[in-house]
């Protein structure tokens, strides 16, 4: 007899309506981690959960509730009542903690694609700041438990074998940005996306492994793949000049940091590379070879 596989909707409705028996218990603590359990809610379920949030909140604001409630709804594109719901989060919690709330929110719109407003939270934060260090501080543990959640949340979504394409992308730059390149490949390896976006994490991840040839293999595919933007472009010739660079191909090098420094000369340190690898590229090619001088006594002529 094989196994029943669940749906996604028949699974949230199991979680909700398990959150409600522990709602009935007055189980505070473990119906907040059930509600923090869900991989991938639709905008109906958002709302659900977003109401039962509602409720704990009603009998002991905490943080927690406010930042995963508003984390949902930006998530779903309603900033709006994300923003609504940090602000009354901000209303009732003591200044420290409202502090700590409204930074998370900033770094919540940031990755919500809302950079220009998350950028706008940090600096008023900073600004209304008597302590920049200390605020400075808490924008960085926002950021690290955002990737922490967030890395949580993908890799249930990656062993569910719900995780989108575009998922499997953040979560190999994730685990870059940490340090874990074999769990980048991991990731990639069970993803189908091809394109520039996913050469330039196989390259970023080949060369933390110190294997530039690899590397180069696979940012010689995305050379034949359309660049989303001049950003992904830069970042991809780059990765190009470094592993050509380790393997002594300073004339390929040359060429990929010569054509980021035409169209943006301040990008990094690439106009200095390019100057370094045409310098060991023409030393390369001007090698000193002995001459051999023999006597003769009559000069032959032709």
């Amino acid at each position: 007899m094989r196994p029943h596989a669940w749906t996604a909707e028949l699974r949230d409705t199991e979680h909700l309506l398990r959150a409600d028996c522990l709602l009935a218990g007055e189980k505070t603590e473990e119906t907040f981690s059930v509600l923090n359990e869900f991989l991938a809610p639709d905008a109906h379920t958002v709302d659900e959960i977003v109401r039962r949030l509602r409720r704990l909140i009603e009998r002991k604001p905490d943080k927690r509730y406010f930042s995963l409630g508003a984390a949902l709804l930006a998530g779903a594109k309603r900033t709006d009542a994300a923003e609504s719901l940090i602000s009354k989060g901000c209303g009732v919690l003591d200044p420290e903690t409202a502090l700590d709330l409204n930074i998370e929110f900033g770094e919540i719109l940031y990755h919500a694609g809302n950079a220009r407003r998350g950028e706008h939270i940090f600096a008023e934060a900073l600004a209304a700041a008597t302590n920049r260090r200390d605020v400075l501080t808490r924008i960085e543990r926002a950021s690290a438990q955002w990737a922490e959640r967030e890395r949580a949340t993908l890799g249930a979504r990656l062993e569910a074998g719900t995780i989108t394409e575009e998922e499997t992308l953040r979560l190999a730059a994730l685990a870059l940005d940490e340090g874990r390149p074999a769990d980048a490949l991991t990731a990639l390896a069970r993803s189908t996306l091809r394109g520039a976006a996913r050469s330039l994490l196989l390259g970023r991840a080949y060369l933390d492994l110190d294997r530039p040839a690899l590397a180069l293999a696979a940012l010689g595919s995305s050379a034949k793949a359309e660049y989303p933007d001049d950003a992904t472009r830069w970042e991809s010739l780059y990765l190009e000049g470094l592993a050509s660079e380790t393997i002594g191909d300073h004339g390929r090098a040359t060429a990929a940091f010569s054509a980021i420094a035409a169209a943006d000369g301040a990008y990094r340190d690439a106009r200095d590379r390019a100057a370094q690898n045409y310098t060991k590229f023409l030393e390369s090619r001007c090698t000193d070879a002995p001459i051999v001088l023999e006597k003769t006594d009559s000069i032959e002529r032709s």
